[in-house]
């Protein structure tokens, strides 16, 4: 080895040395302040996301609220009222008990007895909001100031329910109070459901509860899952027993927190450990504590939930590895290295000039291989004997020739790629493109209406399907040929592309028939298309025959139809048309 390599090797050796005790001094005394600060910062994310939650619940109770001030709903309620003032408090509790085993006893929704209740005005007003935010709400429903059941969007379990825990806290003796029924596992939707119970006042007075069962599972998952975007640890929300509610890629309240996390929870108050090698954060989620304004909680067990609330409280939990909360501080730790290093290099830079001389001959192999690296593989560097330059010129002198055989190889691979890119292009429009009218062949047109029906039929929006038939073109084929019969079909097609809109999708269906897609479009202006159509074809110039006219059938989308139910249709209106005489439109319905 040269004495340069040498000087410099020995630099480098001694400034690594002082840079491993002094970063290593200094990563030991910053690891106490790092898991200190990463607590502090967890807590503050710990309340962050339960904040998060608080307003989501608080947006759900508002958004209740907001339903039962409706007028419709308290005018239904106060009829529902005034019919069962009029029994004694006895004979009340009679009637709405037998109303109950009545309702309980019926297991068939489409009785005339459970649809009094889930088709009156209330319980198309609370279907229409389960309509404005699908997949949000389970049931929602209804009872009057006795817990007798009004309206609901679904057969409950039972019709009475002044007894029930969610209706008398949220009655309050009269006075009103908003409760979030947290109820679990519910059965009924095989799903996490809280229940935002707000009461319906007339004035001051409470007379009657709406429940708003909500699917809550969405946008807990989301908060856990946009901090998993975020962040560097896990979040889950727990109940105060340990309990998980949700957290990812865990089944709620199938598992529990570790035991040595659970006393943070019982402080009920935002708290922080480091414990195994784990940091922890948690927060209660403010509204699941209870107030005057919104209580919070549940039961264990009931008719149609298990693992209900039975007090505890809501918290969000941070949960970050040791190792990554040193993460940071490694890196300050690593800065020092780099810093130290680069005071490394220039020590020993100082160790390198006077070896300057001896370098010139690297310095030509290293330009040489800047313009190989650049491009330039016809560059070649002189080759001298007995010593290591010699020899990396040679390898620098073969990697050169290797190359430029492989970007040969590699331009050629390319333009085949390329060729092979544009037939298959071409054979995909030969495949779907009819080779006379360049309008869609029949086997693209069956793909785009599959599309079209589906779409249609999912959404429920309208759909028309056209068919029209060139009226006596056999007689021009055989009157003046075919190749006459072929303008005539080119024509035609274009006629009708730039009759019809660009949504639109126009097909040669076989022959002289052809096919047209309207979408979002009803019967009437279904016709109205046809009609331009006909009318357009009618009073083009062909020439030689002067003139063509073509017969349309017309079939709107009912629900749930099928293709082939489409086709049969409208094949039929274009057979009425021809069989009333041609140069018409026909409907079928």
């Amino acid at each position: 080895m040269k004495i340069q390599y040498k000087l410099s090797l020995s630099m480098i050796a001694l400034s690594l040395v002082l840079l491993l005790v002094i970063a290593g001094g200094f990563d030991f005394l910053n690891h106490h302040t790092a898991i200190k600060q990463s607590l502090v910062n967890n807590e503050q994310l710990a309340e962050r996301g339960a904040h998060h939650i608080e307003v989501h619940l608080e947006s759900s109770a508002d958004i209740a609220l907001t339903l039962a001030s409706a007028p419709a709903l308290r005018q239904a309620l106060q009829v529902s009222n005034a019919e069962f003032d009029q029994f004694a408090p006895e004979e009340r509790q009679i009637k709405i008990a037998a109303l109950n085993s009545q309702w309980r006893a019926t297991t068939d929704v489409l009785s005339p007895f459970i649809q009094v209740y889930m088709n009156n005005s209330a319980a198309q007003l609370l279907k229409k909001q389960q309509e404005l935010l699908p997949g949000r709400y389970g049931e929602i429903f209804l009872t009057n100031r006795y817990g007798a059941l009004l309206a609901t969007t679904g057969k409950l379990s039972t019709l009475a329910h002044a007894h029930k825990y969610w209706w008398q806290a949220s009655y309050s003796d009269g006075k009103g109070r908003i409760f979030i029924d947290d109820r679990g596992f519910d059965t009924s939707v095989q799903g996490y459901v809280l229940g935002i119970v707000v009461p319906v006042y007339e004035g001051q007075e409470v007379i009657g509860i709406l429940k708003c069962n909500i699917n809550i599972m969405g946008p807990l998952k989301h908060i856990v899952d946009q901090f998993a975007k975020q962040g560097s640890g896990v979040m889950k929300i727990a109940r105060s027993n340990g309990l998980i509610v949700i957290a990812p890629e865990t089944t709620p309240l199938s598992e529990s927190l570790p035991e040595n996390i659970t006393p943070l929870l019982q402080k009920k108050m935002t708290a922080s450990a480091h414990t195994d090698h784990l940091l922890v954060a948690t927060a209660p989620v403010p509204v699941s504590l209870g107030s005057d304004k919104i209580g919070f909680g549940g039961s264990y067990k009931s008719v149609d939930h298990i693992k209900g609330n039975t007090g505890e409280v809501w918290h969000t939990v941070i949960l970050i590895e040791e190792d990554t909360a040193l993460i940071e501080a490694h890196k300050t730790t690593k800065i020092i290295i780099i810093a130290g290093l680069l005071l490394a290099f220039f020590i020993t830079i100082a160790s390198l000039i006077w070896g300057r001389l001896l370098s010139r001959p690297l310095a030509r192999l290293t330009q040489a291989a800047h313009k190989i690296g650049q491009g330039d593989l016809e560059t070649q560097v002189i080759e001298k004997d007995g010593d290591e330059i010699s020899d990396l010129a040679h390898s620098l002198n073969e990697m050169a020739a290797n190359l430029k055989t492989t970007m040969a190889s590699r331009q050629e691979l390319l333009h085949e790629v390329e060729l092979r890119i544009q037939t298959e292009k071409e054979l995909e429009h030969q495949a779907t493109t009819d080779e006379l009218t360049a309008l869609f062949n029949r086997r693209a047109f069956s793909d785009h209406m599959k599309k079209e029906v589906e779409r249609a039929n999912r959404y429920d929006t309208p759909l028309c399907l056209l068919m029209f038939d060139i009226d006596y073109f056999k007689k021009v084929n055989d009157t003046y040929g075919h190749d006459v019969g072929d303008y005539v079909l080119v024509e035609v097609a274009r006629v009708a592309r730039n009759t019809v809109r660009d949504q639109d999708i126009v097909a040669r269906w076989g022959g002289e028939e052809f096919m047209v897609i309207l979408p979002h479009t009803q019967e009437q202006g279904g016709v109205q298309i046809a009609e331009r159509l006909r009318q357009a074809i009618e009073e083009y110039d062909f020439a030689e025959p002067k003139h063509i006219t073509v017969s349309v059938g017309v079939t709107e989308r009912q629900p749930a139809d099928s293709c082939d139910l489409l086709i049969s249709r409208v094949d039929l209106a274009l057979y009425e048309a021809k069989s009333a005489g041609r140069n018409r439109v026909e409907i079928s319905r």
